[in-house]
């Protein structure tokens, strides 16, 4: 099966996103502002970011292995 590389990302980065969230509840996030403290944005919190980035690879790899996936590059 093939499919666009920015389409897959999505995915995994939506799941692992998900999985990370219900993991970390209210500590997934930390706000931060910008230097005129007009806009907030959020940022994982540390932990957080290395479950994220963890659980990203687990699931990159098994959509891979599992569905024989092969990513189209454009």
């Amino acid at each position: 099966m093939k499919i666009e590389n920015e389409t897959f990302k999505e995915v995994v980065s939506e799941l692992a996103c998900q999985i990370t969230t219900e993991r970390f509840g209210d500590n997934t996030w930390v706000a931060f502002q910008d230097e005129d403290a007009v806009h907030e944005y959020f940022e994982y919190s540390e932990q957080a970011q290395e479950f994220f980035n963890s659980k990203y690879d687990e699931i990159e790899n098994l959509l891979l292995t599992q569905f024989k996936l092969i990513l189209k590059h454009n």
